[in-house]
């Protein structure tokens, strides 16, 4: 009997000390993502469109800002879904010579804590699956 009581303790300490580990995670995530995005719509020879991305806690939201990304708590969600989503492709990898458009973007700033600089393109088949997996983050254009 002491032996189940004992147990119960150590899981119920478990789940408070994870529950508490987790909610420290989200709480350094959420405060160490700010973005800047770049888009050019129609090319780097067209008009740009600049866009921010701040992830906060939405008990921490403020008013939005001046040129924040459109649903931008989706955005935040989508993010931080993704595994690496700002490293590069790797250098000899084989891409379907597919050309997807002019469009380019930038994303410059702050994710999970680090600094970060990443362009997307849709030049080919490999550079267009990268920009369909961070579409979110660019609202104009395909």
């Amino acid at each position: 009997m002491r032996l189940a009581v004992l147990l119960l303790a150590s899981a119920a300490l478990a789940a408070g000390c994870a529950d508490e580990q987790s909610e420290r995670a989200s709480n350094a995530l959420n405060e160490a993502t700010a973005l800047e995005i770049k888009v050019w719509p129609r090319g780097e020879d067209s008009r740009a469109t600049e866009y921010s991305l701040i992830c906060v806690k939405e008990e921490d939201a403020t008013p939005e800002e001046a040129n924040q990304l459109p649903d931008a708590a989706n955005a935040c969600r989508r993010l931080l879904q993704l595994e690496n989503p700002f490293e590069p492709l790797p250098l000899g990898v084989s891409c379907t010579q597919i050309y997807g458009g002019p469009q380019v973007a930038e994303v410059r700033g702050t994710f999970k804590g680090r600094s970060i600089k990443a362009r997307f393109s849709r030049a080919d088949g490999c550079q267009i699956d990268r920009w369909d997996r961070h579409r979110f983050l660019f609202p104009i254009g395909t």
